[in-house]
């Protein structure tokens, strides 16, 4: 797939550590989401932590270490300097890794043409004879899966896109199609 494609390149590299899917920030980003309740309550841990005194820039420093820590020890492991994550289900959760992440971190945010997209959910969705929590509320929505696919493509790329567009120093985007066409000259 386009993501382990860009995986297997960073690993390659003599100093880039980028090992298969720990879902390490897919499951920080699950613990900084929150809902609001009656009378405007924050819901989740931030927002329950600073009711008790702690400060939010304080629980997110300490969640970067913690999730920071294991990819260091995964790079020191495999000796090398530096380290990457793939997950791509971390690409449902862009507004809590931008939280967390932006300004610590460079990132490479891999676009690929919709329809295989689509179609790489729905092979992995009839593999597993599951939809992944991150897509049921599509297919509720919407009860051709093909398009609810579509829809999910169209709502992670245009989340991927204003990262990109609010982070352009710290992000390179790429095309998969690029990566695949021309792989020198995107490399």
């Amino acid at each position: 797939t386009a993501p382990t494609l860009l995986r297997c390149l960073v690993d390659g590299h003599r100093d880039g550590c980028c090992p298969g899917e720990t879902y390490l920030l897919t499951s920080a980003a699950r613990f900084l989401r929150s809902d609001r309740i009656s009378d405007g309550i924050d819901y989740g841990v931030l927002g329950g932590l600073a009711a008790a005194g702690i400060p939010r820039d304080q629980v997110l420093g300490q969640l970067r270490g913690f999730v920071e820590g294991f990819f260091r020890r995964i790079a020191e492991q495999a000796g090398k300097r530096r380290w990457a994550s793939k997950t791509a289900i971390d690409s449902f959760y862009v507004a809590e890794i931008e939280r967390l992440m932006a300004g610590h971190a460079r990132f490479v945010c891999v676009v690929r043409h919709g329809l295989d997209t689509a179609l790489s959910l729905k092979d992995l969705c009839d593999a597993n004879e599951i939809y992944i929590r991150e897509i049921h509320e599509y297919v509720v929505r919407e009860p051709r899966p093909l398009v609810a696919f579509a829809q999910v493509w169209a709502d992670v790329t245009v989340a991927l896109l204003g990262f990109a567009a609010r982070h352009p120093d710290e992000t390179l985007l790429l095309r998969y199609e690029d990566l695949v066409a021309e792989p020198d000259a995107t490399l």
